[in-house]
């Protein structure tokens, strides 16, 4: 794309520390953001998408600064300013009914200090949205604005629907009550709601009319950018579609662009333009959502996407199971942070053996690394498998061997001569309580790219970027 982006993300990272004892010492930190970068257009949809804990609502959080960045840049561009008399260039409507809101819109932005003046139509440089004081932050916070999940915890029940939206107008210098009511009343309409509802209190709305509440607070300042973060996720399938529809039209008819976060990957191919997938921290793969999804270039993604169910029962397309543990952000692990999951994780040089099966050992051979395997819990499960009493002190190696295989689908033997050696090896160390050995046997022959090099991002095609080593 040509055109500059309304909001641009550079290696954006969020650390949380971890304390620990008494004294509250930092003992390391939580990487819920580590080093992020991707732009957002006018009038585009920019999806984020990835599993649970990933650091999606982390990233919109850091963005409106309710969670300050550790590092990083966040540069915001508004399109709309205009420099005759310091007013905005008004997004352009079809409803004559929003007339009234763009003259009472308008007056915000002549309020001194507040929204965009002529003296900011004249500053052409990017702005760092990390740098701001209180009085920028407050201005960039008019422009950006947040819609979120759960819409019945983010209005105050002592508060009328009404009060709650117009609450930001007041807060941004619009002091004339009436004037507020109006704005308020027409965009309670806009969204499918009637006027009279202003006066009553959220817990008199179902989960979708609070969720038109939250787009019409959301809306309630004209923004440039919205953040919507699993704003559908609360809803059933009918009443998603209804909330889908009115962001998409609102979207066109206020020249509106989004940052629309979900975990549904069905919702975002349907909304979105371009696509971004998070894993532990991190964008793995970036792109036009139809490319993305039809030829995805990340193996995290091919799995995200064989979960979409479809109901051609024709569709022949594998569900892709991912094993392995999920890492902590914590402690992510070195070299790609997927390789503790992938399914196509490279094998070490020279070896060439069923995927299942590498993966497999894989497993096995990670939890030995981590010191994870306990030897007297193999023992014990020997023991509780055998018909007669029996000793710990019995057990004999080949038993321990077959028993760890055993919990972790590893065959016996590995169908690499060399690998099977290694492997025996390392568990013939845990029987003999020697977790050092174990580690440095596997260590030296499990050796690939997946696990020893951090994957840089390769464009593939136009716009179309994926962080993995098989690119």
């Amino acid at each position: 794309m040509t055109e500059t982006p309304v909001l641009s993300v550079r290696d954006l990272k969020k650390h949380y520390p971890i304390t620990k004892g008494i004294l509250s010492r930092q003992g390391g930190v939580a990487k819920a953001v580590d080093g992020i970068s991707f732009d957002i257009y006018p009038g585009e949809t920019f999806g984020l998408v990835g599993e649970s804990g990933c650091g999606k609502s982390t990233v919109a959080e850091a963005i409106v600064r309710l969670e300050e960045p550790t590092d990083g840049e966040i540069i915001v561009n508004p399109h709309g300013d205009s420099p005759e008399n310091g007013t905005v260039d008004q997004k352009a409507t079809t409803d004559a009914g929003w007339a009234a809101i763009d003259r009472l819109q308008s007056l915000i932005h002549r309020v001194p200090g507040i929204g965009r003046t002529a003296s900011s139509a004249d500053e052409a440089d990017p702005r760092d949205v990390t740098q701001f004081d209180s009085q920028q932050l407050k201005a960039f916070r008019r422009d950006v604005q947040l819609l979120l999940q759960d819409s019945s915890t983010s209005f105050d029940p002592r508060m009328t629907v009404g009060a709650a939206i117009s609450e930001r107008l007041a807060i941004h210098g619009m002091a004339g009550r009436a004037q507020r009511r109006t704005i308020v009343e027409d965009l309670l309409e806009r969204v499918g709601l009637s006027a009279t509802d202003y006066d009553r209190f959220p817990h008199e709305f179902s989960g979708g009319q609070l969720q038109r509440i939250g787009l019409a607070r959301a809306l309630v300042l004209n923004p440039d950018l919205l953040i919507a973060d699993e704003p559908v996720s609360a809803l059933d399938v009918s009443v998603q579609a209804e909330i889908l529809a009115l962001l998409e039209d609102l979207q066109e008819e206020f020249d509106l662009s989004v940052l629309f976060i979900s975990h549904d990957l069905s919702v975002v191919r349907q909304c979105c333009d371009r696509v971004g997938v998070m894993y532990l921290g991190q964008l793995v793969e970036q792109g036009k959502t139809e490319g993305v999804f039809t030829h995805p270039q990340h193996p995290y993604t091919e799995a995200l996407v064989s979960s979409i169910p479809t109901p051609d029962p024709r569709d022949s397309l594998e569900e892709i199971e991912l094993t392995g543990d999920v890492p902590s952000p914590e402690n992510p692990p070195r070299g790609c942070r997927f390789h503790t999951r992938c399914h196509r994780i490279i094998q070490p040089e020279g070896v060439e053996i069923p995927q299942s099966e590498w993966r497999a050992l894989r497993t096995l051979a990670i939890k030995i690394e981590q010191g994870r395997i306990d030897p007297d819990a193999v023992v014990a499960s020997v023991v509780s498998m055998e018909p007669a009493p029996t000793a710990p002190t019995a057990v004999t190696p080949s038993q321990f061997d077959r028993q760890l295989r055993s919990e972790h689908d590893v065959p016996a033997p590995v169908s690499d001569p060399a690998l099977e050696a290694a492997l025996t090896d390392a568990i013939d160390a845990l029987y003999d309580r020697d977790p050092e050995r174990a580690r440095s046997v596997l260590e030296a022959l499990f050796r690939t790219p997946c696990i020893t090099d951090d994957p840089d991002t390769v464009t593939v095609d136009d716009g179309h970027v994926s962080k993995c080593h098989l690119r």
